[in-house]
């Protein structure tokens, strides 16, 4: 009887040790993420082909994101014009500045920036 109960107390503390190590470890990755900043970001556009645009993203020198097709859009379509992949590259740049990441781009982005598909 005495054996059962220490079981059960053990298997219960075990349970709170690991429900607070879940916790712990989610708050620390939502304040890591709010730390993030990417003060020195630069946008160009990028000709792929003749009728293919798309953009990179650098963090100074390093190369963190390179779009070469319209991004949340199935498929390898890229932008029409270099000015479209431009503004694109620039709401991501933008997203990236105010620490959302990953920076995903929606259709209702795509609509509102006049990007085609």
């Amino acid at each position: 009887m005495l054996k059962s109960i220490r079981y059960k107390i053990q298997v219960a503390a075990l349970v709170v040790l690991w429900g607070g190590y879940l916790v712990s470890c989610k708050k620390g990755k939502e304040s890591s993420a709010q730390h993030i900043t990417l003060p020195h970001l630069k946008v160009e556009a990028v000709q792929y082909t003749a009728t293919a645009w798309g953009y990179r993203i650098y963090e100074d020198t390093t190369l963190i994101i390179e779009q070469k097709y319209l991004p949340g859009i199935p498929g390898t379509k890229g932008f029409e014009t270099e000015a479209l992949a431009l503004r694109t590259g620039k709401l991501v740049e933008k997203k990236l500045k105010s620490g959302v990441f990953p920076p995903t781009v929606t259709k209702k982005e795509l609509d509102s920036l006049g990007v085609k598909y």
